[in-house]
This record gives C-alpha cells, sequence and structure tokens, in this order.
C-alpha cells in the first residue's frame, strides 16, 4: 500500500461476501470504526488516512438524487440512509445529506441529534465513479459483483486487472457458506481472478463451522492444500 498520497489504480485489500447479510453492515462500520483509529499515526508519518469503499447492488453510480434513489437507498426527509453503514460512535444510521449531494459531496453524517461523527471522501468511497477513480485501501464486495466486473473493461482495475498495482490480501467470510452450485460458481470466480492478475493472491478464509477445512479451502480457491 502506497498511503502518501499518490493516486492508487486498485484496491489492495478485499473482503468478499457470498450474499449481502447483516453482518456486511456490522462488519463494514467496524472496519471503519478501526481504520479511523489509527488515522493519528498515519498523519504523523505525513500520510493520508485510509480509505473504504462497498461495490454491490446498492452502490450508486454518481452522486445524484436519482442514483441514491434507483439503488434502494432510504429517504429520511431529505436526506438519505446509507444501507451498508452505520454510525462508528453510536449505531444510528449514516445519512447523506441533500446539500452534500447535490453539491457532489461524497459525506455521511450522523442522524443522531448532537453526535457529530461524519466521514467524506478523505475516508469513504460511496460511488462507483468514486471507486474507479480512487479506490479504496479496502474493499467489500461480493463474488457476484467480482464476477460481473471481471468482464467490465471500465471497472476491472479496481480489482487490479491491468493493473501494475495488484492486490496482496482477499478475505473471504464466512467461508462454509460457498457450497452446492453457488459454492462451484465462485471457486471458477476466485481462479478466473487470480488467472487475469497473473500474480498471487493471499487468501485468508473465515469461518467456524468447517471441518476438515484445509481441504475446503483449498478446493475453493485453487491454492494448494499443503500451502494452506
Amino acid at each position: 500500500l502506497n498511503n502518501a498520497g499518490q493516486v492508487c489504480t486498485a484496491a489492495k485489500r478485499f473482503i468478499l461476501h457470498e450474499k449481502i447479510a447483516d453482518s456486511f453492515l456490522s462488519q463494514f462500520t467496524e472496519a471503519f470504526r478501526m481504520a479511523r483509529s489509527i488515522d493519528g499515526a498515519l498523519a504523523s508519518k505525513g500520510r493520508r488516512p485510509l480509505r473504504i469503499g462497498a461495490l454491490f447492488r446498492a452502490t450508486p453510480r454518481r452522486a445524484s438524487v436519482q442514483e441514491v434513489q434507483a439503488h434502494d437507498w432510504i429517504r429520511r426527509g431529505r436526506d438519505w440512509a446509507c444501507p451498508w453503514m452505520r454510525c462508528p460512535t453510536c449505531e444510528a444510521e449514516m445519512l447523506w445529506r441533500q446539500v452534500d449531494l447535490d453539491a457532489g459531496k461524497e459525506r455521511l453524517e450522523c442522524a443522531r441529534p448532537g453526535c457529530g461523527t461524519a466521514a467524506d471522501e478523505r475516508h469513504l468511497a460511496l460511488t462507483r465513479q468514486r471507486i474507479q477513480q480512487q479506490p479504496p485501501d479496502l474493499l467489500f464486495t461480493t463474488t457476484e459483483i467480482l464476477n460481473q466486473r471481471l468482464s467490465d473493461h471500465w471497472t476491472r482495475s479496481v480489482f487490479g486487472v491491468g493493473s501494475s498495482r495488484k492486490p496482496f490480501l482477499t478475505l473471504l467470510d464466512e467461508v462454509h457458506t460457498y457450497e452446492g452450485t453457488s459454492g462451484a460458481q465462485a471457486a471458477l470466480t476466485l481462479r478466473r481472478w487470480r488467472h487475469l492478475l497473473g500474480a498471487p493472491v493471499h487468501w485468508v478464509g473465515l469461518s467456524a463451522t468447517l471441518g476438515d477445512a484445509a481441504r475446503f479451502f483449498a478446493d475453493l480457491t485453487g491454492a494448494s492444500p499443503d500451502r494452506i
């Protein structure tokens, strides 16, 4: 990760989910909270804050009322509630204020009066346009989106395809859910991604219920069992 202000051409860390679930919201919020905990240390070294993004069905293409409405963001008065993040301070909804949306600013603010927690472009990438132009350091997405975007020449560079900067860590959450037909599809997607990257990826799998975890993870990622 080059974190000294230069523009990155690909995200460096990925957290992949098979599908969007309640855990997605809590994990994204916790990741944001942890990223903010090291802002001071990075600033002391002259480095920018870590930025986080989410790329899935609810991610709008650009900053506009039409886009957030089309992607099922919930309206709160004149503002819009982010579907994948809660306030890291008080757990209230985070709102994209209408005034910021009209100005094209990617900024969220806690809905709770008096909280004051906010996040802007230094911390978050809220739209597909921002993710493509300034890939975040950590990107939450799904295997379905990964499969789709690998064929999209506008977005595939976010995943390191055709870019000189390759991802070095991919975390697969709830690995035991990658089974059956959907699991086989996910396994093919991960192999396709690795082939297109032409570079090694460090895979990390999370699960508390797998019996033969090494064999399962090898089948899923295509990694050699003796490397797990």
